[in-house]
């Protein structure tokens, strides 16, 4: 892609939302997408699916939007989101972010929050149910493809027995097709149009192995200059 960088970021907070912990094994999956392509400062979405019960739930939040204004906070159930990954191109954005604390009640009828800074035109929002979430540091990757027109990749190490969540859109009403360097290959949980010609989509995986700089690779059809997309990684507990 056009740009690639590769941070660490330490989650606050990350997995201290119940007393006692939860002992589930390591896990992410797909639960929920959805859009509103609305012309809005606060998008509200409600009766969404957040999977099955656990203590130590998290869910992990991909976010695709068009316009200037920042994202003030994302909440999920009444409980505070915390950005993890960021890309962005020009006025098109593609985020993830991940509960603060722990999600330990809910499942088909839960709200969704997501409130900008000004009015957006646009908003498509994926939900992933992750579990058995360590409080260490994860990584994330971004890649602001502006003018190749082409595939986007972002690389980022997985910690033995975690996974990753990517997020990513663009305009022209393109499909997306995900790949990664692993021996498997990435889930695909959603890929849908927003509005006119704006998709967005994510995807997730689970590795039993570590994976130093893993790259994960998607690849719109037909190509756009408007598409970003965004990766971050998560260490079992």
């Amino acid at each position: 892609g056009a740009l690639v960088m590769l941070q660490t970021t330490q989650l606050s907070g990350f997995g201290s939302g119940v007393q006692g912990g939860g002992a589930s094994a390591f896990g992410i999956s797909f639960v929920d997408s959805f859009v509103n392509a609305s012309e809005l400062t606060t998008y509200t979405f409600t009766n969404k699916n957040i999977g099955a019960v656990a203590a130590d739930r998290h869910i992990v939040v991909t976010l695709a939007r068009q316009s200037s204004n920042a994202v003030n906070s994302v909440t999920v159930n009444g409980q505070t989101c915390k950005v993890v990954a960021l890309t962005e191109n020009t006025d098109n954005f593609s985020t993830i972010w991940v509960t603060e604390a722990w999600v330990p009640t809910g499942t088909t009828a839960v709200t969704v929050t997501v409130v900008f800074a000004g009015t957006a035109e646009q908003c498509g929002v994926g939900l992933f149910r992750m579990v058995g979430a360590s409080e260490t540091v994860s990584a994330s990757a971004t890649d602001t493809d502006i003018t190749d027109n082409g595939a986007m990749t972002c690389t980022a190490t997985v910690p033995a027995g975690g996974g990753y969540v990517c997020s990513a859109r663009g305009g022209n009403n393109p499909s997306h097709a995900w790949t990664d360097d692993d021996t498997t290959t990435p889930t695909e949980g959603f890929d849908e149009e927003i509005d006119g010609g704006q998709h967005h989509s994510g995807a997730y995986n689970n590795t039993a192995t570590s994976q130093t700089n893993l790259s994960v690779t998607v690849t719109p059809s037909p190509t756009t200059t408007e598409q970003g997309m965004c990766m971050a990684t998560f260490a079992a507990a």
